[in-house]
């Protein structure tokens, strides 16, 4: 079995990897990676808080007052869908969009209720959920985003002063475990590639692409794991 095509494609792209990574040291990946995970529960945990504060301060007398144009009595009895899409339509395109998309909204001719309520109620039972449901899903992307810009900048600025020197011993070991790093990563689209390659390979009927496949010491390696 000789080494083929295939094996030094793999080869390559390990040593890219294993480049890249050596480039911009372990660190670099494990402060990105901790700025996703922190962002990402940050963004979650801070939406709820964020969303209700939003809602009670700004979105709830705005719609208790569309609420009360729409309904002079103060109350309704059936046909509660015509209201709520009534007030949603008041809201952004795009959170009537995102509300629509999750099925939020009632559809056409669906009867939600038939009992009688007042604007208290059917605000409180009805249209908050709806509502707060669509800006929980806005204020986390946005509070993500921000928290994503801001601790990166935080992150860059620690990586460059600690980590990024030419020389030092921490320097040279952040860099050789950023290429062990790079190795690693690397094999996991080779291996995929390569899985790739040995599952369609028969719908090609290539002879010559199954030589090389039945040839590479990778695939071979790769077949054997599986």
């Amino acid at each position: 079995m000789n080494v083929n095509v295939i094996d030094i494609s793999c080869i390559v792209i390990v040593l890219i990897f294993a480049a890249y990574g050596y480039s911009k040291g372990i660190m670099k990946f494990v402060f990105h990676l901790g700025v996703t995970l922190v962002s990402a529960i940050g963004s979650r945990l801070a939406a709820v808080p964020v969303t209700n504060f939003l809602y009670s301060s700004i979105l709830q007398d705005k719609i208790t007052v569309q609420l009360y144009k729409l309904l002079p009595s103060g109350s309704v009895s059936g046909g509660i869908n015509a209201i709520i899409n009534a007030v949603t339509a008041a809201l952004p395109d795009s959170a009537v969009k995102i509300a629509d998309s999750l099925n939020l909204l009632p559809k056409n001719g669906e009867a939600i209720s038939d009992e009688i309520l007042s604007v208290a109620q059917l605000e409180a039972q009805y249209i908050r959920p709806i509502v707060t449901k669509v800006v929980l899903i806005i204020t986390t992307l946005a509070i993500f985003v921000a928290l994503v810009v801001i601790l990166s900048l935080a992150v860059n600025f620690i990586n460059k002063k600690f980590f990024e020197e030419k020389h030092g011993v921490i320097s040279t070991a952040n860099r050789i475990l950023g290429g062990v790093l790079g190795i690693i990563r690397g094999i996991i689209p080779v291996a995929f590639l390569c899985a790739v390659l040995i599952l369609t390979a028969p719908l090609f009927e290539n002879e010559k692409l199954s030589f090389m496949i039945e040839g590479s010491y990778v695939c071979n390696a790769i077949a054997e794991i599986f």
